[in-house]
């Protein structure tokens, strides 16, 4: 193949490059490799099969050739050297960071030591200056010409101490002050050289020593270098001698030209490839975070140090001789649950250190050659431990073998959207130093000194946290360092127990699933299985609702049970005519278990239908005439509605349904007065709810009279009192209406109706509330931030205002405190799936809130639980999704067994209940309240409503013409939302 033929085959094989194939060899058949996310242009290939041997070809002159000279290529020779020496790709990184004015102290590699015994200064002082003759990097600065980067290297002997400071007298935390301000001094890296060093004195005599490299011209491996140089040099200036030391080969301004040259071209690209398919649509780490994340990455830190016991070492060793694997690749596995635990996601990115000193001629130089991998792990599927284990060393040994490529260029082609807010491809690091150590640190020094190494709290770190493994010599010591601005000390301590805990339970069985590893303690499980669910309390279980409305009546008949504009019912005559309901309901066959529609407007006739319906015997369906009609005629057909009760034969005639089924409530009046014989039961259902169905398919939810009793009879803030006077705000076809009805005429308080044109406005409530006194209401969140953007004034009175259904706005909460004083606000929470309300929280100062207000404790005879997607348990602080059991639970979706099935599972902790998971997003806090974070799905409220935007997106591309639908929830940071959707035309 002639030199025309070969440029005419690297620019077909460049072609196929940008549309994503890579070709290579098996034996000798020619093999294609798709990138992801990319698909196979089959035309390109057609194109290209003619060409196919000289391709053959080509590729196997190219693998000779590399084999031929790859040994001579990957070999640093001293070189001669331009005269603008570039920098290599890391300085280049941290030169570009330096000049964007973030600060150098982040990038500081300090050592600080105590000096023990008698050390001539004068000796360590010139000792100092003979290592940096001996590395040029360390009298290397960094300099521009016209924006591009050059190393100048100084002459030798130009280095000069920087300073002693006297510290008599000084305490623990003021000699620990002076040694952080030290520490970070900044460097000029255009004139300062990359070496500084300060001598600690008591009395003249040198205590510690504190030296500090900029990373631009060091990394972790060269401090043990730097030390090893240092006391040579020291040895041989004491002892008049010539210094034992190997004449370096080479210098890092050598490796910084020849990584330009090597790393170019084909080679690059062939590299690179690799990492573009390893990390494409790579996710961001989203750990539970205990304060909110800034528009920009911060770097405030702080470590914590915990150490791991011989006898876990020793199984860990086992476990990785056993399986194949390195301790590093083993402990990294174990890290990678803990994060996925934590997250709940199942992409997890790690990065990782790596020497990337392969060569021997450059393994001993100081200077920045460190470079970092990002080893990605898929998690999903719920594997075994021992499964993940061999993903991981597989993956670990692939980027061994394109270690080479700088992270700088690796990022530059991966990440596309850069998020200022945290770094990117991964946000944690998981390093680990294999060289045994003792805590004593005392092998450092001569004869007549010692170097001892002290430990120092970092306040910076460059990721969200770093996790460092030294071995000791009787065990593991682990250092996080970890960014204060997004975790609190105390979620960084549960991380390490939650590690420990892991470990040993890997090595209790390594063919477990990562879902079914155990990481909680025995008295963490106590806590959040039992002691945040001690809600156990009585309540009537052995009466109907009727037989406790019944009891009511006997106890205040004449009480006025029920107020709607100028009209009043005492609790007899709510008693007298919805017994007449009832009879009019068994003449016409209405017996236990049939449904019963019941359509009207805003009206005491509305209640006596409810009451009516169950002392028939059976099942009100709210039908609310303000939807649309196929909504109501989805409804009928699905809960197989017997009647249909109202007052209004027109509102009837204008939906366009059956007369058949209509019963006019008028007529219920000639009917008798006399107590109907209640045949039901506490396990009868109530009423059957349908959800806000935003396709106009929505889901019955089976609602029964135990379950309604469980929320009146809460032993909480939420009771309802016998003289309270409660708003009636809610729609009878939106389950707050539940709470609101039954929670008052079972409890002896008057219940005020209002019109359908009063309920949507904060100013019309708001002269309700002063008018009648009312002293509890529930409404929805929006309606809640409304009353309190209008006017709480009116709301003086109110002795308990509970809100609830969407996010909070801590702001408007604050402003409602200020007005209405502490045990006054209640946020509430509940799935219609678990009647009305499961959770609550009593907001008594704005201090208890912080950033969030939390949604609450469980109810009374209610149990949540925070769990993993494989239903593991998950601690305090974990985000999982929340899960609800109890006797609030409804029996299910009413025809849909399998999504019933789906939804509500069997209990994994109490053997014949079940559990519902809701779908939401939630944490314990450790006062065992329970914080939303959000969805698992794109269910979305607004205004109490749930809405499932997926299933609108699906209805809009079914519209002729709409190729295409999106919808979005769209904010006015007010607290009001709306949905706005965009669609493509065909």
């Amino acid at each position: 193949m002639n030199n025309i033929e070969s440029i005419s085959i690297i620019n077909l094989l460049d072609t196929a490059l940008d549309k994503g194939i890579t070709f290579f060899l098996e034996g000798d058949n020619l093999k294609i490799k798709l990138s992801k996310g990319k698909e196979l242009d089959k035309k390109f290939i057609d194109s290209i099969k003619p060409y196919k041997n000289d391709i053959i070809v080509f590729l196997k002159n190219s693998l000779n050739d590399l084999d031929e000279n790859y040994d001579e290529r990957k070999k640093v020779d001293a070189v001669v050297r331009p005269d603008l020496i570039p920098l290599s790709f890391s300085q280049g990184r941290l030169w570009f960071v330096d000049q964007l004015g973030e600060g150098s102290s982040n990038y500081h590699m300090p050592g600080v030591f105590a000096i023990e015994g008698s050390l001539d200064k004068d000796i360590l002082l010139q000792s100092i200056r003979g290592v940096v003759n001996r590395h040029e990097v360390l009298r290397t600065v960094y300099r521009e010409v016209d924006g591009i980067p050059y190393q100048k290297i100084m002459h030798k002997d130009q280095w000069c101490f920087e300073s002693s400071i006297a510290v008599d007298g000084l305490s623990e935390n003021e000699l620990e002050s002076i040694i952080g301000l030290e520490i970070d001094k900044p460097f000029d890296l255009s004139s300062d050289h990359m070496l500084r060093v300060t001598l600690l004195e008591r009395s003249g005599i040198a205590t510690h020593l504190i030296f500090n490299m900029h990373h631009i011209a060091s990394d972790g491996w060269s401090h043990p270098i730097f030390l090893e140089d240092l006391l040579s040099f020291y040895h041989s200036e004491l002892n008049g001698v010539e210094v034992a030391l190997p004449v370096l080969p080479v210098q890092y301004a050598d490796y910084s030209i020849w990584q330009r040259e090597y790393l170019s071209g084909a080679r690059l690209d062939a590299q690179m490839e690799y990492w573009r398919d390893q990390l494409f649509g790579v996710t961001p780490l989203e750990l539970p975070l205990d304060f909110a994340r800034t528009n920009e990455q911060s770097m405030a830190g702080a470590n914590l140090n915990f150490t791991i016991d011989d006898k876990i070492l020793k199984g860990l060793k086992d476990l990785s001789q056993s399986r194949g694997t390195t301790l590093f690749m083993t402990l990294l596995s174990a890290f990678k649950v803990l994060l996925y635990r934590y997250s709940g996601q199942d992409d997890i990115c790690v990065g990782t250190p790596i020497a990337n000193r392969e060569q021997e001629e450059i393994s001993g130089l100081i200077g920045c050659f460190v470079n970092t991998l990002a080893l990605r792990s898929d998690l999903s599927d719920n594997p075994s431990f021992d499964a993940l284990l061999d993903q991981v060393k597989n993956t670990t040994l692939g980027a061994y073998e394109h270690q080479q490529v700088p992270f700088e260029k690796i990022v530059s082609e991966v990440v596309t959207d850069r998020d200022m807010s945290r770094s990117p491809l991964f946000q944690v690091m998981f390093t680990m130093d294999d060289s045994e150590k003792s805590l004593d640190n005392s092998d450092l020094g001569l004869d007549d000194f010692d170097l001892k190494e002290v430990t120092f709290n970092t306040d910076t770190v460059k990721f969200e946290m770093i996790f460092s493994v030294s071995k000791l010599n009787d065990g593991l010591s682990i250092d996080i360092e970890y960014c204060t601005d997004l975790f609190s000390e105390s979620t960084i301590r549960g991380f390490v127990l939650h590690f420990e805990e892991l470990l040993d339970s890997i090595l209790q069985d390594s063919s477990q699933s990562i879902g079914a590893l155990e990481m909680l303690s025995v008295n963490e499980k106590q806590e959040v299985l039992f002691d945040f669910n001690s809600t156990a309390v009585d309540y009537p279980d052995d009466k109907t609702i009727v037989d406790l409305f019944s009891k009511q009546v006997e106890l205040t008949p004449d009480k006025v049970a029920l107020v709607f504009g100028d009209q009043e019912l005492t609790y007899k005559e709510l008693d007298v005519r919805s017994n007449q309901l009832a009879h009019y309901l068994v003449d016409k066959g209405v017996e236990s278990g049939s449904r019963v529609g019941i359509l009207f407007r805003r009206s005491t006739e509305m209640i006596i239908s409810i009451f009516g319906v169950l002392k028939s015997g059976g099942t009100y369906i709210p039908l609310d005439p303000s939807l649309p009609l196929n909504r109501l005629e989805y409804i009928q057909d699905d809960a197989f509605i017997k009647y249909v009760v109202g007052n209004d034969i027109s509102l009837y005639d204008d939906l366009g349904l059956s007369r058949s089924m209509y019963l006019d409530f008028s007529i219920s009046s000639v009917f008798s007065t006399d107590k109907i014989l209640d045949n039901s039961s506490i396990a009868s259902s109530a009423y059957v709810m349908y959800t806000s169905g935003t396709t106009g398919r929505p889901k019955g939810i089976d609602i029964t009279q135990e379950n309604i009793l469980t929320l009146i009879y809460d032993q909480g803030d939420i009771v309802i009192q016998e003289d309270d006077r409660v708003l009636q705000w809610s729609n009878y076809a939106f389950d707050g209406s539940t709470y609101e009805i039954f929670g008052s005429l079972l409890c002896g308080a008057t219940l005020y109706m209002i019109k359908e044109s009063e309920a949507p406005y904060a100013s019309e409530l708001s002269r309700i509330f002063d008018q009648y006194d009312i002293t509890l209401s529930f409404m929805t969140t929006a309606l809640f931030n409304s009353f309190v953007d209008y006017d709480l004034s009116g709301l003086s009175g109110v002795r308990k205002l509970l809100f609830g259904g969407e996010l909070v706005s801590v702001a408007h909460v604050e402003r409602a405190l200020s007005v209405l004083g502490s045990d006054t606000l209640i946020h509430v929470y509940g799935p219609t799936e678990t009647t009305v309300f499961a959770t609550y929280y009593p907001i008594n100062s704005v201090t208890s809130i912080g950033n969030t207000v939390p949604i609450g404790y469980p109810l009374s005879n209610t149990q949540a639980y925070i769990l993993g997607d494989n239903l593991d348990v998950l601690p305090v602080g974990v985000v999982g999704e929340l899960c609800l059991g109890g006797s609030g639970l409804s029996r299910g979706y009413l025809n849909r067994e399998e999504l019933t099935n789906e939804k509500f599972i069997e209990h994994p902790f109490r053997s014949g209940d079940r559990l519902y998971k809701t779908g939401d997003l939630a944490r314990w806090l450790p006062d065992g309240s329970i914080c939303f974070i959000g969805r698992k799905d794109d269910q979305v409220k607004i205004r109490g409503y749930r809405i499932e935007l997926g299933e609108i997106e699906s209805i809009l591309q079914e519209v002729s013409g709409i190729s295409q639908g999106v919808v979005q929830v769209v904010s006015d940071g007010q607290g009001t939302k709306r949905l706005v959707g965009y669609v493509v035309s065909e």
